[in-house]
């Protein structure tokens, strides 16, 4: 929860943090950046739908070792290809 919080907010969105995780309140312009790597799929998820919102470039490197990753990105590429 915490790195899709703190890279949503590195995209321009404006975080609140509470003990149940946190919210986005908007709207809000995104803007495109760079990510790391995320060895959780749901955040890698998150933060491609946030880029396809998003103003720019936004690159989510995923890792090589798919596994876990195909259940997530294989649906959101076939979306996007219509």
């Amino acid at each position: 929860v915490e790195q899709t919080g703190q890279a949503l907010r590195k995209m321009g969105a404006e975080v609140r943090w509470s003990i149940h995780g946190f919210t986005v309140e908007g709207p809000t312009p995104l803007k495109g950046v760079p990510h790391r790597p995320y060895s959780d799929p749901y955040v890698a998820a998150a933060l491609l739908v946030a880029g396809a919102l998003a103003e720019g470039h936004t690159a989510v490197p995923l890792p090589r070792d798919m596994g876990r990753f195909r259940e997530v990105v294989e649906p959101f590429q076939a979306l996007l290809r219509g």
